[in-house]
């Protein structure tokens, strides 16, 4: 699809890209999304806070594909070892609500005293400050990684992810 950027974020972002291949005829671009991993800031660490303070309030009208950041780091070592450049989605596949994906955070994680409640991208940014500054996303964002997957580079769906996150090896 042509690229139609929400938000300066993602404007940005796209102007990065066409510098790179304007620059470098032989590069690799690697689009992700909604990416965790181990340690730091990230989703799965703020549902399993928030559920632990009581009941949760998630979008349900926002798709995208959960990702962990050790599944695309994979498939970024086998596409260089391709030596074929270009632009690349690697996400895990399939496709989830934000609500979805805590939902299965939560069943992981075993906690089943969770509330979990489903609300709007709308009542969301109704109920933050009028400051807050919250970049607009699309409510459709699912890659597919046709390029990768014609070079035999297919990453698992995001729930076989999730549920490797929590293993100590991560298999």
């Amino acid at each position: 699809d042509t690229p139609r950027p929400l938000n300066q974020y993602g404007a940005s972002k796209l102007a990065g890209e066409r510098e790179v291949i304007a620059l470098l005829p032989r590069h690799y671009i690697v689009r992700t999304a909604w990416l965790y991993s181990r340690g730091g800031e990230h989703f799965v660490a703020k549902v399993l806070r928030a559920a632990a303070r009581g009941a949760i309030d998630m979008v349900g009208d926002e798709t995208a594909t959960p990702t962990w950041t050790h599944d695309p780091a994979g498939a970024i070592a086998r596409l260089i070892e391709t030596g074929v450049h270009g632009v690349y989605h690697l996400t895990n596949a399939g496709q989830a609500t934000r609500y979805e994906w805590a939902e299965e955070i939560l069943r992981l994680a075993g906690r089943s005293d969770a509330i979990l409640r489903r609300t709007t991208t709308a009542a969301y940014r109704a109920s933050l400050p009028s400051d807050a500054l919250v970049p607009h996303k699309p409510p459709f964002s699912v890659l597919r990684n046709v390029a990768a997957a014609q070079l035999g580079i297919e990453l698992p769906p995001w729930r076989d992810a999730l549920a490797r996150f929590w293993t100590p090896d991560g298999r």
